[in-house]
This record gives structure tokens, C-alpha cells and sequence, in this order.
């Protein structure tokens, strides 16, 4: 995405997070809050467009997405000072979605920060006062020697009744033994990476895996992407600047680009890679080098307790870490006393990779403000990420901070060596391994290199969340899918169907449309019908059989109400599929646009029903839209009678299957 979307993408979700808790009733312009919701998260490593919408789109001039964010800063600023202020803050508050807007905000700084480094440098500047550490300390790095630690328990997750603001992922509760472990004192520095590099790491297949040398083949890579060589190396940031490359100065050896300057590569401050980079650098080690994980990077912290909420991290004693742009870049990794335990920037200077899947911890309840921040992302191709980096701040800079990026993805990110003491007493590190179906991909295997897992004690478990949000994508719940939503005796000729006014192009939304006989059939009442489903074989089933018109099922069919034969499914002669589109949703985003019709099904597979049902006012047409609901859970109609209660003038219809 370029500097533009991130521009206003804070300032939308403001407006989108208040209106859904109830704090706004208007929008500020719906144009620019659909446009500017949604990011990119690109699947995978050669995905390098980053324009949503196509290379060719037009984004608004800097002087409307200026005028924009000052409209949201007053709006910001007038909702703070006349919205009670009840105490304690709590997840149900109002208050809760103000506070998710300023973090959200905080988080896109660091993004921006990112992007900015990808820049020519000729095309930014340097403000004032902008200060860069030290190259290094007057007592260079000589080694960075091996500390044990481990034989402990630790307890991840906050407590719900926490006095600081936290994202979902970081709610619940997950014990585990850490076994003897040894890790490096100090992050991995560019010195020591730099032998990787002279010795031939970048070209030997041996010490990376799959997925990892396909990535540096694509990329071309010959270094981490901010060291600066005379090689034209590929930069591939993305569009228009994919084929752009910093490193065409005439230079000797390695310099580094930092955020608005090119420097002499300091030796003693932390490299900064991806995951695939990381590792292969801990295989060029030797056998038994890895990553930490979760919990040995907990180990590490020691007088940081997980329930302390008046830590360093959290606001005094600053000076001990890398933290809130205290410095404009990282620092030497000698620079700030160890922790209790012996381990140098386990906060801040650079985020830490470690060996964790992205995963959710047991109890965790998705916030209905924002269902698609973390769940999506249990899906075992993002890795997570510890500790923040110089830039971070707030929640970021939290002891209780969970973030991941995808494996091949650039941050201010670096990390640390360790090995396991003892191979048959191994600390446990939570791997995915639920195969990944996306529509119009298929199938995804996890890729997970069992042999080296078992070879340095890493023991496999499927995250309780990932297991929740998948658990329905499988081909014995499509098959049962598809012979409810054929079978069934409900006609969707007897619901009531609101019709807009003449010239207006009537529409309808199926959330939950499986393999799409809702979706199908409204198509002979309604101009543009949209399904959307979480499942990815459904959208793709939906899909072809529009585009087929008789798709045979995965397993024998039987005769019921003419619908399904000889295991054979066809549309009937009164559906018209070119009305149609099919997508794959984790949420339900601005940019759908409205609907006369909004029909539920399907809401028992759904992760957090209250953030689907909650959006409905602002995705249909008022006055006299409706929304009709296909539940038998009784919660369903708790969580409608709350959202009722704020859109009087949409029609809600509960249908009991």
C-alpha cells in the first residue's frame, strides 16, 4: 500500500470502530471510509502489487485526505470531551473503541516507518531534531556469548479485568514448562550476520528451507533488504517501485539505510531480516541453532512479570530500553543493562522472531470491534513477533504484546540465537498444522519441517483458536452444508422482499451462504446479489457452479424436492447466476456497500456473531431495508435486540430453521 492509504486508514478506523460501539450515529464521508478500511496482508512473497485496487487506481489528492483527517481529528476530539467517562474502562465500554483507534494509530506509525525506509532516499528527508544512535559504544562488541536460562514456568496471557488496554489475542491464559535452554546475550548483529553473508549463506541451498530459498530466488536476494551494496540488487517493495533498488551507490562494501539517510553498516547494532533470513542464519550455525519461543522469550525477561503492570515497559525507566523513538533507529545491542536473567533487548531496539506460530490462547474472546485483527491470522503462515523495536509504543511496547507477520515480510525485526540443553526434555513451541484452504487457491499445506522440529526438541500443538475458526472448513461439514442448503423445505419466495425505489439498483447480501442455494435464488428477485461465507471450499463450490450450472457433489446425493440427484446439483431455470458474486469474508467490510436485503445463515460457524450482526446498520439501505436472521441460538437474539435498538428503521425478521 503507498503512504497515501496509511494516511487515512487510522483516521477511517476511528470512524468505523466509534459508529459500531455506539459513539458516532453519522459517518464523515462513506466514500473514503470504504476505500480507506482495508489493508493488505499479501499471501504470499511474490505478491508485490500494492495498490487493492490495481496498479492503475487513482487515490484522492493529499489535500482531500488532509481535510478528511482534520474533520475525524475534531470529530476524535469532541466525542472525548462530551462522552461520559465511566471507570473502570472495561471491553464493554464505549470508551473501549477510542482507546482501539489510538493503538491502531500507533501501530501504523511503525508501519509508516517501514515503507518510508523502502523509499529512494532522494525522496525523503530528514526532520529536525531526528536523532540516530550511536554507530557504537566506546567499548566495541568483542562476542556474543551463549546464556543459559529455562527450568521455569510461565503463565502467557492478561487477565480480563487488566488496568491496561489490550487486544484480543492477548486475553486468556496458557501455562508452560520451559525446559534448559541456551540463548545468545545480545540480538544478532549485523557483524555477525555479515559472516553469514561473506561466507556464502545467501547462495547455499543447504541452509534454507522451501519455502525460504524460493522467496530468495524471486527476491534475488544477496542481503537483508536494508543493507546497501553496488550491486543493483532487487528491491521488489512493491508496483511502480518493484523494479526500484537502493543499492546503486558506489560504495565499498555494506552500508545501511535507515529511515532518511544511508550510513556505514554499524557492526554492533541488530540485523534486521525476515523469518526465512533468521533461519537461515541459525542453519549456517549448525544443527542444533533456532529461534526462541514464546515462552523461553518470557524466561528472558525475568524481572519483568507477566502481572506487573508498572514495569519499565510500561512507563518508568525508560532509558532501559529502545523504546517510543527515544532513538530514531536501533541502537548497538550492548547499549542497555541485561535483564535478571542475562539477555540484552528483550524490549525494544528491534522486534525479536521467534519459533511461535501465531496463535490465540485459551479463553480468548475476539472483540466485536475488530474480529479480523488476530483470528485470521492463526492460520500458521504468520510467525510471531516479541519484544517491539525503537518505534514502538503504547500496547506495542506492552510486556503483553502479541504481533506476527507472514515469514517473508520486513519490519524493524531482527532476532537472537538459542538451543535446547537437553533434546529429550524439550520446551514447547505451538506450530499450526490445520492445512490452510483459501478460495481460489485451494488447499494450503503448512509447511512445517517435522525432522528439524524433531531434531532440536520442538514438540507440534494446534492452537485451541486456530482449531475453533477451522473447524467447519472440511470437506464433511461442505458436503452436510450442501445438503441443508438444498434440501431444505425453506423457500426463500415466502420471505418478505423489500424492493427500493425505480432506478435504483436492488441488492442483497447472504452472510454465511455456504455453497450459495440463498444466494442463487434471490437472484430472481433482486438485481446484484452478493454471498459471502468464511469457508473457502464453499465460495469456491458457489463459484463453480455459476459458472457450470450442474456440479457434481463429493459423495453420492439423493432425491429431495428435485433439488439434488444421482449426487449431481443443478440451478433451476429461474436462477440467473450472472447476478451473482461469491466472496470469502472474515468480516464484514464498508466497502460491500449497502443492501435492501441482508440475509443471515449459517451464524453457529461464525467466530463472534455480535461483530457480523452489528455491522447490518451500516450496510443497508434505510429506511425500510431488512434483515432477515436463520438461527436457532438463543443468543442471536440477544446480541439483535441490542443492535435493534439502535437501527429503528431496518426491519429484522429471526427465521427458526
Amino acid at each position: 500500500m503507498p503512504l497515501i492509504f496509511y494516511y487515512c486508514h487510522t483516521a477511517v478506523v476511528f470512524v468505523n470502530k466509534m459508529l459500531l460501539a455506539g459513539l458516532l450515529t453519522e459517518r464523515v464521508d462513506v466514500e473514503f471510509e470504504a476505500l480507506f478500511e482495508t489493508g493488505v496482508d499479501e499471501m504470499s512473497w511474490d505478491d508485490v502489487e500494492n495498490y487493492r485496487m490495481g496498479g492503475a487506481f487513482k487515490w484522492p489528492p493529499l489535500q482531500e485526505a488532509r481535510a478528511y483527517r482534520l474533520k475525524v481529528r475534531e470529530l476524535v476530539r469532541r466525542t472525548i470531551l462530551n462522552t461520559t467517562l465511566v471507570l473502570p474502562i472495561t471491553q464493554d465500554s464505549k470508551w473501549w473503541g477510542i482507546f482501539m483507534g489510538m493503538e491502531h494509530e500507533r501501530i501504523h506509525l511503525e508501519t509508516s516507518s517501514v515503507l518510508i525506509r523502502q523509499l529512494p532516499v532522494e525522496m525523503v528527508e530528514r526532520p529536525q531534531g531526528w536523532a540516530y544512535a550511536p554507530l557504537s559504544l566506546a567499548k566495541p562488541l568483542s562476542e556474543n556469548p551463549m546464556v543459559h536460562a529455562g527450568d521455569a514456568t510461565v503463565t502467557l496471557g492478561k487477565n480480563d479485568d487488566s488496568n491496561t488496554w489490550g487486544w484480543s489475542n492477548e486475553y486468556g491464559c496458557r501455562k508452560l514448562r520451559v525446559s534448559k535452554f541456551e540463548a545468545s546475550k545480545f540480538l544478532i548483529t549485523n557483524g555477525e550476520y555479515l559472516e553469514f553473508v561473506k561466507s556464502g549463506g545467501y547462495e547455499n541451498r543447504a541452509f534454507w528451507s522451501e519455502e525460504g530459498w524460493t522467496w530468495k530466488t524471486f527476491r534475488k536476494a544477496r542481503h537483508p533488504t536494508f543493507w546497501v551494496c553496488s550491486q543493483g540488487c532487487k528491491s521488489g517493495c512493491g508496483n511502480n517501485l518493484a523494479a526500484y533498488t537502493h543499492c546503486m551507490l558506489d560504495t565499498d562494501g555494506f552500508r545501511l539505510r535507515l529511515m532518511f539517510d544511508v550510513i556505514s553498516l554499524p557492526l554492533d547494532w541488530p540485523v534486521e531480516v525476515n523469518y526465512l533470513e533468521a533461519k537461515a542464519y541459525c542453519a549456517w550455525r549448525g544443527p542444533n541453532f533456532r529461534l526462541p519461543t514464546e515462552a523461553e522469550h518470557h524466561v528472558m525477561r525475568t524481572s519483568l512479570r507477566n502481572d506487573s503492570e508498572s514495569s519499565a515497559v510500561n512507563g518508568s525507566e525508560e532509558t532501559k530500553h529502545n523504546l517510543r523513538l527515544y532513538y530514531g533507529s536501533p541502537t548497538p545491542v550492548n547499549m542497555f543493562p541485561p535483564s535478571d536473567a542475562g539477555f540484552c533487548d528483550v524490549f525494544g531496539n528491534v522486534w525479536e522472531w521467534v519459533e511461535d506460530h501465531f496463535n490465540g490462547l485459551p479463553g480468548e474472546e475476539v472483540h466485536f470491534l475488530y474480529p479480523d485483527f488476530s483470528d485470521p491470522c492463526y492460520d500458521g503462515k504468520h510467525t510471531m513477533i516479541m519484544g517491539g523495536s525503537w518505534v514502538s509504543s503504547g500496547d506495542e511496547a506492552s510486556p503483553y504484546a502479541r504481533f506476527s507477520f507472514r515469514r517473508h515480510f520486513f519490519q524493524h525485526l531482527g532476532f537472537r540465537v538459542a538451543k535446547t540443553v537437553d533434546q529429550n526434555d524439550a520446551s514447547p513451541v505451538i506450530y499450526v498444522k490445520t492445512n490452510i484452504y483459501v478460495s481460489g487457491h485451494g488447499e494450503d499445506e503448512n509447511d512445517i519441517d517435522m525432522e528439524q522440529a524433531k531434531r532440536i526438541g520442538l514438540k507440534p500443538i494446534l492452537t485451541e483458536s486456530t482449531s475453533r475458526a477451522l473447524c467447519d472448513d472440511t470437506t464433511e461439514n461442505l458436503i452436510k452444508l450442501i445438503k441443508v442448503q438444498y434440501c431444505s423445505d425453506l423457500s426463500i419466495r415466502t420471505l418478505p422482499l423489500h424492493k427500493p425505489g425505480a432506478g435504483t439498483k436492488e441488492r442483497a447480501l447472504v452472510v454465511g451462504c455456504g455453497p450459495g442455494r440463498i444466494a442463487f435464488e434471490l437472484t430472481s428477485a433482486y438485481d446484484e446479489v452478493i454471498g459471502c461465507d468464511i469457508s473457502g471450499r464453499c465460495i469456491d463450490f458457489a463459484t463453480k457452479l455459476a459458472h457450470e450450472k450442474s456440479v457434481q457433489m463429493p459423495t453420492n446425493g439423493s432425491r429431495q424436492n428435485g433439488k439434488v440427484a444421482d449426487g449431481l446439483i443443478s440451478l433451476h431455470n429461474g436462477c440467473d447466476p450472472t447476478r451473482v458474486i461469491f466472496k470469502q469474508l472474515t468480516w464484514l467490510p464498508v466497502e460491500l456497500g449497502k443492501f435492501d436485503l441482508v440475509v443471515f445463515d449459517g451464524l453457529e460457524r461464525l467466530t463472534n456473531k455480535k461483530a457480523w450482526l452489528a455491522m447490518t446498520p451500516h450496510i443497508t439501505r434505510t429506511p425500510g431495508s431488512t434483515v432477515i436472521v436463520l438461527s436457532q441460538d438463543n443468543e442471536v437474539k440477544e446480541i439483535l435486540n441490542d443492535v435493534m435498538s439502535t437501527a429503528p428503521k431496518i426491519h429484522y425478521n429471526i427465521l427458526y430453521q
